[in-house]
């Protein structure tokens, strides 16, 4: 739940604090960018569990959640300078957290169920076979090489 509120009071703080230390701004964006890592990280959920229930859709649904997201970003970045001149930066900051609010309203309305037996000590077991897994395919030099070159 705290993860929730993160980015609507990372973009708050930094749209309506006037002289906010680096460290603090810092902090703030990385809790913003933290708000939409949830959202993004949720929506990708959504999209699992209903491709589990339709698995005939799997492929368009992850078409439609790519398209959706680069036509988001699209707009965002056309109008990103007309809003700066508008309103200013601070303003564009102020209205950063419209998103994130959203995120949380969503993730309040979205119904979950409850799993009373879940096994959380598998989880740490869980998480270190991904890790080893997840390092064997690094090693990769077909997987290594394009990660190499995207961060060049």
């Amino acid at each position: 739940m705290c993860k929730r509120y993160m980015g609507v009071i990372s973009m708050l703080l930094l749209s309506f604090h006037e002289k906010l230390h680096l460290a603090f701004a810092v902090l703030s964006l990385t809790g913003g960018s933290s708000g939409v890592a949830v959202a993004d990280v949720t929506i990708d959920a959504c999209v699992a569990q209903n491709s589990i229930n339709h698995p005939s859709l799997a492929s368009d649904m992850q078409s439609l959640c790519a398209l959706s997201s680069s036509i988001g970003a699209l707009v965002g970045f056309s109008i990103s300078g007309i809003f700066i001149h508008l309103i200013g930066p601070k303003g564009v900051d102020g209205l950063l957290a419209i998103p994130a609010g959203l995120v949380f309203l969503v993730g309040t309305l979205l119904n979950e169920p409850h799993s009373p037996n879940f096994a959380y000590t598998q989880v740490r077991q869980n998480f270190i076979d991904a890790r080893k897994s997840m390092w064997t395919t690094l090693k990769c030099p077909d997987v290594w090489r394009p990660c190499l070159y995207m961060l060049h």
